[in-house]
């Protein structure tokens, strides 16, 4: 279980470079095959959206995203225009043809990204009202909660919005306070 704080996440280019993104949490399987190193088994990131830009194209990867920003995101998903309000998720395959069609400075979304060799995943919002206890699951990987506004604590500590807590393991996380988070969720594939 780890404590990401969005401060000290660096971001990088897109792979196609037409924006940029930031790392919250990944895994890799280690198998070579999509142009940059080990494959992603799975990853959260937030990305800055802020201009009309194709999206990266990432084969094999079933892709989740959640708007941050109030405004939402306006996507030409496979040739159709999608307006995705903030904190709605829009589920699109990695190959399909996805792009932003509105500039739209300082826009963010929330992606989560899961290898279909590897399992899937869920990405949703949920509230925080006094206190709140999560914890992985059976048959779950991971679960990464995103902080999406700053009025949570965890341990004491004051979250700020873009903070996540990474529960790899069987320990208990509980968060105090009132407000929005997103839970990325990976399972894996059984068989």
């Amino acid at each position: 279980m780890i404590l990401r704080r969005q401060r000290d996440r660096t971001p990088v280019a897109w792979r196609n470079g037409a924006g940029v993104t930031e790392e919250v949490a990944a895994a890799r399987t280690g198998r070579i095959g999509d142009g940059e190193g080990d494959r992603i088994a799975w990853r959260v990131s937030i990305a800055t959206v802020d201009k009309a830009a194709p999206f990266s194209r990432f084969d094999g990867i079933d892709r989740l995203l959640m708007p941050l920003t109030p405004a939402g995101i306006h996507l030409r998903l496979s040739g159709a225009a999608r307006d995705v309000s903030q904190f709605d998720v829009v589920a699109f395959p990695g190959e399909a043809d996805v792009a932003s069609i509105e500039d739209a400075p300082g826009a963010r979304d929330l992606n989560l990204m899961v290898d279909r060799a590897f399992g899937g995943g869920q990405l949703v919002r949920s509230y925080v009202t006094g206190a709140r206890t999560l914890r992985r699951r059976a048959g779950q990987e991971v679960v990464v909660v995103v902080a999406l506004c700053p009025t949570l604590r965890y341990r004491g500590e004051q979250l700020e919005e873009g903070d996540a807590i990474v529960v790899d393991d069987d320990r208990t996380v509980i968060l105090s306070g009132y407000g929005s988070v997103a839970e990325a969720t990976v399972v894996r594939a059984t068989g």
